[in-house]
């Protein structure tokens, strides 16, 4: 009887390789879930992508939303709705006009 899959390890007998997606999960996942300091951290790249602005006009394309302090706290994070397109779009935001000129 021949081998099974010609000869050649079978897929399901060759080692598994398991990429990590997020490269150091144990330090960094409970710092996600502490929303006093995600608030923080986002109000203090929201003042830094201001202060900057104009200097840098490019920057005026990226917008942090502003924190609702009453509505958020340790377990819940609250912030304002912004409409627009995504960071990472950017033949979108060109669409819309956001060039940052």
């Amino acid at each position: 009887m021949g081998r099974p899959c010609g000869g050649r390890p079978c897929v399901a007998s060759r080692p598994r390789v398991v990429y990590p997606t997020w490269p150091h999960p144990v330090p960094q996942v409970p710092l996600e879930f502490d929303f006093v300091r995600e608030a923080a951290v986002a109000t203090a790249i929201r003042s830094s992508l201001a202060a900057h602005s104009a200097a840098l006009p490019a920057l005026r394309r990226v917008v942090v939303p502003a924190m609702v302090p009453g509505l958020s706290s340790g377990k819940v994070l609250t912030m304002e709705y912004l409409d627009g397109v995504p960071l990472l779009d950017i033949a979108g935001m060109d669409l819309v006009g956001g060039t940052g000129a």
